[in-house]
């Protein structure tokens, strides 16, 4: 039955495989033949764009040569440069033309494989080639026409040749005279092929030689015109400025116009009134404008003729890349045909495959089903067999249990009532093993709790006494801190009243300098009444000074900023001061946990402690608004004796260089006693988590303690490897 479901479920994948390989197929037969549909209008457009350009080709060029012959500079310099770029326009451009003729020549060239076998007609296809030169017929036409009778001819000879050669065969004779036969065809069929080749040859020669008479001819016609132009503007210049107007308006015609107006006298034109009338400078000024407006003239068209000249070099680059484009793309077109010729062979072998497989999966799904049904046959043979069997050792075996039944059944009873005389004995010698074994035990979990009471009372002691000795150590660091902010604080003041001092003998100077200042201004305006000429270098001095004051702004507005300054820095000891509060809070709670676990007979001493540290933080508060409400009336009175006494501004630097430092000495204060609150909360922590460790192991529950650890923003890391941030 499995080796059937396998070769169904095998023969079910080979129907999928094939459905997938036919799907395949036919999708890419549909991409082949919408590639060849787009193959076939591609090169459609790419034949009728060739048509175009090879028709438009001379007529560009006949068109290049008349625009760049009515633009001949009057100068012999422009007109080598105009000689040598219309020689380097026609050269290109003759190459232009063999290139084209070389194409032709390759369509010609491909003939002698098609005329491999035209031995009959290989005189008349000559006679019409020459006399298609001969009659001056166009060469493409020609071509064609001698392609369509090559084509002709060759039908005509392998059709011959294929009639020969059954005929050879059916009457017995030896075929090779019909390889004799194909070799003087081919013999013979050079020969037109070479005459063709050398027709090609001499129509491109002759083109090109018709190109260079051309333009000979239209060269030396413009150089008489430019020399004949040139000896009319040596006679007069008015003339020679109505040739040169002549010239540009006749910028669009032909050169055969151009030969006759050059030929032609130019009528003497009458001087007007107006030039009469003036005087000899006069007219040798007008001259020198019309001078330098020819010579400007003449430099615009030479740099319009360079321009020209450069967009027609960046044409030839442009067309000699498309041709390289074009090239590039014959190319992807012939590897495009290589590559789909591969993929129809790929398609075909791929196909033939998949029929290969088709059939050795139909032959392989027949044998299977055969063999399937050929099992299947003897396994239901085998089956009904068995069964036979096995009712007839069932019905003997039926028959043996009754027979030991009957016999046996005396001794089942005997052995029956033993069994539970010996049942009641081990239920009465356990059930006394059970009472002396729970008396027993009951005895020892009496003692076990006396022991663990004990030890409960020992660990609760030591407890006690680790936290005691806890907070007598934090009382103590507190105490050392309060003395510290103290002794700062003194300091503080100490430094700011020396400062006040020494402040107030500076002001009591500038007051004696100030009645001297006056006496000496009485004494200079007794002697400005007196004295009237150095009046001007007073007044130049106070204007000097005035500059010099002009300082007192910026200093004033410096002074503004160190207040500000000042005040961001209150706020943020005021932050700290919060801070410090909620660690406050943070203790707090610490101790009422405690209190918790102390119970009653330690709530008086909490109390007491709690009490003490409110007095302490209340007095140190207190301390420290007076101390700032000193500071703020000490910085008013600053601020006005630097107002009045108009200081060096390096004292008022070192001044708040002074309160810089002491503002930064609070902060790292501030700092030190918040790392000093972390470390103490991290112990802490560190404790509580210990002791609930042993004591799970112990067996005790934690929450019988009353401990809470408390919320800071350390890590879990031990309390030593805490550090200072700042």
């Amino acid at each position: 039955m499995e080796d059937g479901s396998r070769e169904s479920e095998l023969a079910l994948g080979f129907e999928a495989r094939a459905g997938q390989f036919a799907g395949a197929a036919r999708s890419t037969r549909g991409h082949r033949e919408e590639r060849e549909r787009h193959g076939s209008s591609y090169r459609e457009s790419r034949q009728r764009k060739q048509k175009a350009t090879r028709s438009g080709r001379e007529g560009k060029l006949l068109r290049c040569i008349a625009a760049q012959g009515s633009n001949i500079s009057q100068s012999a310099g422009e007109k080598k440069l105009y000689g040598a770029l219309l020689n380097d326009q026609l050269s290109h451009d003759a190459e232009a033309a063999r290139v084209a003729m070389s194409k032709r020549r390759r369509r010609v060239n491909c003939m002698p494989i098609l005329l491999a076998l035209l031995l009959p007609w290989a005189v008349f296809v000559l006679c019409f080639t020459l006399a298609g030169f001969f009659f001056h017929l166009h060469m493409p036409l020609t071509t064609t026409l001698a392609e369509l009778l090559v084509v002709a001819v060759c039908v005509q000879r392998v059709f011959w040749a294929w009639r020969l050669w059954k005929r050879g065969v059916a009457e017995g004779f030896y075929p090779g005279y019909l390889a004799v036969t194909c070799l003087l065809a081919a013999l013979v069929g050079w020969v037109p092929a070479t005459a063709l080749r050398f027709r090609s040859r001499l129509y491109s020669a002759a083109k090109e030689a018709v190109f260079h008479i051309c333009t000979l001819l239209l060269h030396s016609s413009e150089l008489q015109f430019t020399s004949d132009s040139s000896h009319s503007v040596s006679g007069s210049k008015g003339a020679g400025l109505s040739s040169f107007a002549m010239g540009k308006k006749g910028k669009h015609l032909g050169l055969v116009h151009r030969k006759k107006k050059a030929a032609a006298p130019e009528p003497v034109e009458e001087i007007p009134a107006d030039l009469k009338e003036l005087t000899i400078p006069n007219l040798r000024d007008r001259i020198d404008a019309f001078q330098y407006r020819l010579s400007k003239a003449a430099k615009d068209r030479n740099y319009m003729q360079l321009e020209k000249d450069m967009v027609n070099r960046f044409y030839e680059i442009t067309k000699s890349e498309v041709k390289q484009v074009e090239a590039e793309l014959l190319n992807m077109d012939r590897k495009m045909e290589i590559l789909e010729r591969d993929f129809r062979v790929h398609i075909k072998v791929h196909e033939q495959k998949v029929q290969n497989l088709e059939y050795e999966h139909k032959e392989a799904k027949r044998q299977v089903h055969e063999n399937g049904d050929m099992d299947l046959q003897k396994a239901r043979d085998l089956h009904s067999e068995q069964l036979l069997n096995m009712n007839k050792e069932k019905l003997e075996l039926k028959r043996d249990i009754r027979e030991t039944q009957l016999e046996n059944e005396d001794e089942v009873k005997m052995m029956l009532q033993g069994f539970a005389k010996r049942l009641q004995n081990l239920r009465d010698t356990f059930e006394q093993n059970h009472q002396q074994l729970q008396a027993q035990y009951e005895e020892q979990v009496e003692q076990l709790k006396i022991d663990l009471e004990l030890r409960r009372k020992v660990e609760i002691h030591e407890i006690e006494e680790r936290k005691n000795q806890h907070i007598n150590e934090l009382l103590f660091n507190h105490q050392e801190a309060f003395d510290e902010i103290k002794a700062y604080y003194n300091d503080i003041t100490h430094d700011n009243l020396q400062l006040i001092k020494s402040l107030k003998d500076e002001i009591f100077e500038m007051k004696e300098k100030e009645k001297t200042n006056k006496k000496k201004m009485d004494l200079l305006r007794q002697e400005n009444r007196d004295l009237t000429r150095p009046l001007e270098e007073k007044l130049a001095e106070q204007r000097a000074l005035e500059e010099e004051l002009k300082t007192y702004t910026k200093d004033k507005m410096a002074l503004k900023n160190l207040k500000a300054h000042f005040k961001k820095l209150e706020e943020q000891i005021t932050e700290a001061k919060q801070e410090y509060r909620t660690c406050e809070d943070k203790y707090r709670k610490m101790e009422k946990e405690r209190d918790d676990l102390y119970k009653r007979f330690k709530k008086a001493v909490q109390e007491i402690q709690r009490k003490a540290e409110l007095g302490k933080n209340v007095v140190l508060e207190k301390k420290l608004e007076t101390l700032s409400q000193q500071f703020d009336e000490k910085q008013a009175q600053l601020t006005e004796v630097l107002t009045n006494a108009r200081l060096d501004p390096t004292i008022v630097g070192n001044v708040t260089k002074k309160l810089e430092q002491v503002l930064g000495a609070k902060n790292r204060q501030i700092k030190d006693l918040q790392y000093q609150v972390h470390q103490a909360t991290k112990q802490y922590n560190d404790t509580i988590r210990v002791y609930e460790s042993k004591l799970g192991s112990l067996g005790v529950d934690p929450e019988e303690i009353g401990f809470e650890a408390i919320q800071t923003a350390t890590s879990l890391m031990p309390a030593r490897l805490v550090t200072r941030v700042g």
